[in-house]
């Protein structure tokens, strides 16, 4: 085969990973019933509006008389101020658009605001229709829908995404086939048949590999693949389960870890290379380690400067130091927020840290909708879980079931970040470069003034990094440094053992 070797990824433990062997992510898993009547639930329905815009029909401005103005002292003071009327409200009269020269639309509105008669003048602004999906579950994924949060449905309004820009997603796989289990994977999984996830049916997908059984099919052997995936592109506006962020985008999938969430240094950067000469635009690396591996490294930077974005979850431990491939300069590293966009109690940070993004919070439920505040997506109904239970060793991923889950981690928050840097390239920014600086030019400043080592440049804010042009950005980042006060609030804040976290609990209708 022309990618990776026939070999089999042995186990590898967290925290102590070999030169060999770059990435690892072990799910600790904890399943919680649901509320026992998923019909009541209480779902918040406020949506943030778009507001009043620059934009504006140019010539032309809105003039509200006092009501007790006729149609002819309305001409009479338009003939004295400057200007024609247009048009006039059939429903309040008093109210008109008078045309104006271009490029004078606010002197000639101030002319009118200095009038006694005058009640309201100025631009004749457009606003836009906010579109939001019809998936029934959306209700629950706040970490699109809160308001003022990542604008992501006012990014939806201005972007929704292009079959043509590709997104590779190296993990464990994605559900996004119906294929026979081949005989040498038969025990990797619970099944006889690989099936696609119904909530990705209407996904488009290009062709990807599997690196760890060195085949063309890379099907989720884990189920932590194929959440990342929907968080990128879930199938979205088919009346059915859930939304993705850069949804009319393209998934290319590639299984560089195994059914237990590990992986060589050698398939990940085979990977990599895959993605950098089959077309891919976007990279997803929802995995990490703590070694720094030159393979990995090198074919980090060689995507990059082929023109890709790649994007990497930052670990986590709670710790002070980003996990590779986030670590590395050519990558974008991504901690996790939680509801209330405060950066989580198991997201790595430090010197390198980029952008933030959703990674939920399974342990609270801050907007009462009777769910936990993961990150809600569409992946198998049983994940693989290793020894959780006692007399239960290992549980393999159930292929042939769905299900809705909520779940948590950095894992969780990087496919954000790469699902908006899609979207960003379908609109026509396909340097690499200028992708980055709008990501982290519009992104919502968090924790201190600036860049900070806690929240990088901020939140991902999708109706900023979609607007026109490319911010001018202080490349602060991996030399920022911080006060002896500043170091010590950030110095010793949680720790824990690496893995990707995903305490989850199961959304089942």
């Amino acid at each position: 085969m022309p990618y990776g070797t026939s070999r089999k990824t042995r186990s590898l433990r967290p925290g102590r990973l070999a030169a060999g062997a770059a990435a690892a992510f072990f799910i600790a898993a904890f399943a919680t019933p649901p509320p026992a009547d998923a019909a009541t639930v209480k779902t918040s329905r406020d949506v943030a509006g778009a507001g009043v815009s620059e934009e504006y029909v140019p010539g032309e401005i809105v003039v509200w008389f006092a009501d007790a103005a006729s149609a002819a002292q309305i001409d009479a003071v338009v003939a004295r101020a400057g200007g024609d009327v247009v048009a006039r409200s059939a429903v309040t009269p008093s109210r008109v658009v008078v045309s104006v020269p271009e490029g004078e639309e606010e002197s000639y509105a101030k002319r009118y605001r200095a009038l006694r008669s005058v009640r309201v003048a100025e631009k004749n602004y457009i606003l836009h229709a906010l579109w939001k999906p019809n998936d029934p579950l959306y209700k629950h994924q706040w970490h699109y829908n809160k308001p003022n949060f990542i604008y992501a449905e006012q990014g939806w309004d201005i972007e929704r995404g292009d079959s043509g820009v590709v997104v590779a997603v190296i993990d464990t796989g994605v559900a996004y086939e119906n294929y026979a289990i081949p005989s040498y994977e038969r025990d990797e999984v619970d099944g006889s048949s690989y099936v696609q996830a119904p909530d990705l049916a209407g996904t488009s997908f290009v062709a990807g590999y599997d690196f760890v059984h060195d085949d063309a099919h890379p099907n989720d052997q884990n189920g932590h693949g194929t959440h990342v995936a929907g968080t990128i592109a879930q199938t979205t506006n088919n009346g059915a389960n859930v939304a993705g962020l850069g949804h009319l985008s393209s998934i290319m999938p590639i299984q560089a870890l195994d059914n237990s969430g590990s992986g060589t240094a050698a398939d990940i950067a085979d990977g990599i290379d895959f993605a950098r000469v089959n077309g891919a635009h976007v990279i997803n690396m929802s995995f990490g380690g703590g070694a720094i591996t030159e393979v990995i490294k090198g074919a980090c930077s060689d995507a990059e400067a082929a023109g890709l974005v790649l994007v990497a979850a930052s670990g986590n431990d709670g710790a002070d130091t980003l996990l590779y491939p986030a670590g590395y300069d050519s990558v974008i590293a991504v901690g996790a927020v939680d509801y209330d966009g405060d950066l989580t109690w198991y997201s790595n940070y430090g010197v390198g840290q980029e952008l933030v993004a959703p990674g939920g919070d399974t342990k609270v439920d801050k907007n009462n909708d009777g769910y936990p505040d993961g990150v809600l997506q569409m992946t198998y109904d049983q994940l693989y879980e290793p020894g959780i239970l006692p007399g239960n060793p290992k549980a393999l991923a159930n292929v042939t079931t769905f299900t809705n889950y909520f779940l948590q981690g950095t894992s969780m928050a990087s496919p954000h970040a790469a699902g908006l840097a899609a979207l960003i390239v379908a609109s026509g920014y396909t340097n690499n470069d200028d992708v980055r600086r709008k990501l982290r030019g519009s992104a919502t400043d968090k924790g201190f003034t600036g860049y900070d080592l806690e929240y990088g440049y901020g939140l991902i804010n999708c109706d900023g990094a979609l607007q026109p042009g490319v911010p001018e950005v202080d490349e602060c980042g991996d030399c920022a440094q911080l006060s002896l006060a500043e170091y010590f609030v950030f110095f010793g804040l949680f720790c824990g053992a690496y893995g990707v976290i995903i305490a989850r609990r199961k959304f089942r209708k």
